[in-house]
């Protein structure tokens, strides 16, 4: 299976990252993909089944991994500027 359009080839780049599974950013990531392949799973369905109703539990799910992706993207700001000197 391949990924066609950008956000599949995005998400399959960062489940794959091809770098070494020791390297502490492999991890990130993995879990990276992960946490956006369910927002991105609902946007499809929200753009394109609109009669249907998203389930509370989905919903939450859903915002839960936005925040896993910007707290994420947070501490490897913090990192590269403490990193940098820019702290």
């Amino acid at each position: 299976m391949t990924a066609s359009g950008r956000h599949e080839q995005l998400l399959n780049q960062l489940a794959y990252p091809g770098i070494s599974t020791k390297n502490e950013r492999y991890k990130v990531s993995v879990a990276l993909s992960k946490s956006l392949r369910l927002a991105y799973a609902a946007r499809v369905d929200s753009d394109y089944y609109l009669q249907e109703s998203i389930p509370t539990h989905r919903a939450v799910a859903t915002v839960e991994a936005a925040r896993s992706v910007v707290d994420h993207a947070i501490k490897w700001t913090e990192e590269v500027a403490a990193a940098n000197g820019m702290r």
